[in-house]
């Protein structure tokens, strides 16, 4: 008769082995059990080598994404713009803080939240700034001055055709805008527009003429790619945010004046919920500037090694 044989599992080499069975001493039944149990066994080494695959193939996957991602050294990019943001929501605070002395009417109401929003701007710039020890993104690129100034050039023309589509307003009855025009708040609306044209329109075009005559005027030709879009995005923040409650302001209270019934004390309270949302964001266009004007400073030229 030919001899039994059983299966002999290695769990730390994944190895099979085919053993006599009489080498261990297995009487024909346990040997009849034993076979029983062939099947079972290999699907189960069959899993384990699976997975053991597997983990060994993310293991490394991971251990190059790290490798990928590993920082260099501090990323001076994020450190320096991280703690300028935590300044800003310190200096917001203190100023919050100084205006609820003076005589803002809705003061008790709008400057807690305020405040405790200029506490989130704190610990988001710390955040920042510690993640440049982490991180090393995002790194230095150099772009042109060309591609600097078609950023700008397509702002600008997308924000005229948003100046087009906010005049359009007017000609809407039901909003009244040219009857409340005439009354006193009604320079709100004025200023945000003119605001929105002046800067969003005109100020982001002679962005981009200055930046594609750069090597014209300065002799250098290449911009840190991070700090345009900076820029660029501050921008368009700023003088959106700002043109947006400046209009509901002046509508609000023209609005007011216009039904009748109030007096100027209750439509100038009325109007104070655009004050702190403007303050800052006449903050964040005049950054944007300063922002433009560094960009220009820290150009370089073409043959430059950043």
């Amino acid at each position: 008769m030919a001899p039994s044989f059983l299966l002999r599992v290695d769990l730390n080499t994944r190895v099979v082995e085919s053993l006599p069975a009489r080498t261990v001493g297995l009487t024909p039944t346990r040997r009849t059990d034993c076979f029983l149990q062939v099947p079972v066994i290999i699907w189960d080494v069959a899993i384990l080598s699976l997975l053991a695959h597997v983990a060994d193939r993310a293991n490394a996957m991971f251990a190059g994404i790290y490798r990928l991602h590993e920082p260099s050294g501090v990323n001076k990019y994020l450190a320096v713009w991280g703690g300028l943001l935590a300044f800003c929501g310190v200096l917001m605070y203190f100023l919050l803080d100084a205006l609820g002395e003076e005589s803002f009417f809705m003061g008790p109401v709008y400057i807690p939240p305020a405040q405790e929003v200029s506490l989130g701007v704190v610990l988001a710039g710390i955040i920042i700034a510690a993640a440049g020890a982490a991180f090393d993104w995002p790194k230095y690129c150099a772009i042109s001055c060309g591609v600097a100034a078609k950023y700008f050039g397509i702002a600008a023309l997308v924000n005229a055709l948003a100046a087009a589509v906010f005049a359009a307003a007017m000609l809407v009855p039901p909003l009244e805008l040219p009857i409340l025009f005439t009354e006193w708040p009604g320079i709100y609306i004025a200023i945000a527009y003119s605001s929105f044209v002046g800067f969003g329109v005109f100020g982001l075009l002679a962005w981009g003429v200055m930046y594609q005559n750069l090597p014209n005027f300065f002799s250098r030709s290449m911009l840190d790619r991070r700090s345009v879009i900076l820029q660029l995005l501050l921008s368009e923040v700023g003088v959106y945010v700002l043109s947006t409650f400046l209009f509901l302001g002046g509508y609000t209270g023209a609005s007011l004046v216009h039904d009748g019934g109030v007096g100027p004390v209750f439509v100038g309270a009325s109007m104070e919920f655009t004050d702190i949302p403007a303050a800052v964001s006449i903050f964040i266009v005049i950054v944007s500037v300063f922002l433009g004007a560094l960009n220009i400073a820290r150009a370089k030229n073409s043959t430059t090694q950043s």
